[in-house]
């Protein structure tokens, strides 16, 4: 079963307002950042540290381990 990133979803809605305009920041297709959110799909570490320096704050808060 795979468990929702909610960490991910929050930071990403509270940096900017939407999905959609993290993705048009991050250069992301939007169905590959909802897998990575929804757990059905893993981000490389690359993709994660990334996402993190975008989003402003560590890859541990994102993904803790």
């Amino acid at each position: 079963m795979a468990v929702m990133n909610m960490a991910l979803k929050a930071r990403i809605v509270y940096k900017f307002g939407s999905q959609s305009n993290f993705c048009e920041k991050a250069h992301e297709r939007e169905s590959y950042v909802s897998r990575v959110i929804n757990g059905r799909e893993t981000a490389p570490l690359i993709q994660q540290k990334k996402w993190a320096r975008i989003l402003k704050c560590e890859v541990s808060e994102l993904w803790p381990s």
